[in-house]
């Protein structure tokens, strides 16, 4: 199976994931009211939200386990911390465009197969 081929099973996975947490938390009890569209807004871009963080978590996690190397050996080849490479992961930091060029170099990938960047505005509050 192809490099192409394993991510995109794992982008459909990941996306099939998202849509069924998504359907759980508007079927549940814990839904807003339906007659109230900033709270059915606000859900969704919280979700959104969750959906971008989760591509560059599961982007460095494949890319991780394609190329078997440890997040330490991450860090020290893209010149960062441990601690950094392990906010990219958990989606709690945004990289430098230079570091996010040199993490994607040493995959041998383009910058957008790693990390997605949206417009502004369009993934917040």
């Amino acid at each position: 199976m192809s490099y192409n081929s394993k991510r995109t099973i794992i982008s459909l996975i990941a996306g099939i994931l998202l849509i069924t947490a998504y359907a759980v938390y508007a079927l549940g009890e814990r839904a807003p009211a339906p007659d109230n569209p900033q709270s059915w807004a606000a859900a969704v871009l919280v979700f959104i939200g969750i959906g971008v963080a989760a591509v560059i978590v599961i982007q460095i996690f494949f890319h991780f386990f394609t190329n078997e190397m440890t997040q330490l050996e991450l860090a020290k080849k893209s010149g960062a911390s441990r601690q950094t490479i392990i906010a990219l992961e958990a989606g709690k930091y945004t990289p430098s465009l230079e570091m996010a060029f040199r993490i994607a170099g040493m995959f041998g990938v383009l910058i957008g197969e790693v990390f997605e960047c949206k417009p502004e505005g369009e993934n917040r509050e």
